[in-house]
C-alpha cells in the first residue's frame, strides 16, 4: 500500500506525522498517515484531526476511506488498534 512508508512517497506533513502516496489493492490511490503514538497529547491530536475530516468536505481534502459495512465506531477501532500496537510491542 505505502511501500512501507518511505520517503519518496511523502506527499506532505500534517501536524502529526507525514502524508504519504500510497494505493489500496483494488488499485484506488489513496494518502496515508502512520500513527506513532509518541505521547498521549500526539494521540489527541491525531485523532482531534481524524473527527475533521470526517467533517469537513474541501475540493482540497481527501475523505477518508473504510471497507463497507459493518463499520466499527472509532472506540471499538481505536481499542483494535492499541490492542495490536500492545501485541506488537511485546513481540518486539
Amino acid at each position: 500500500m505505502t511501500q512501507g512508508f518511505t520517503p519518496e512517497n511523502i506527499v506532505g506533513k500534517g501536524g502529526f506525522r507525514c502524508v504519504y502516496k500510497a494505493r489500496l489493492p483494488n488499485g484506488r490511490p489513496v494518502a496515508a498517515k502512520q500513527l506513532i503514538k509518541v505521547s498521549d497529547q500526539g494521540e489527541q491530536g491525531f485523532w482531534a484531526e481524524v473527527e475533521v475530516f470526517t467533517r469537513v468536505h474541501h475540493r482540497n481534502l481527501v475523505s477518508l476511506v473504510g471497507k463497507g459495512l459493518p463499520v466499527l465506531d472509532w472506540d471499538k477501532r481505536f481499542r483494535i488498534a492499541v490492542g495490536a500496537a500492545h501485541g506488537l510491542a511485546y513481540l518486539h
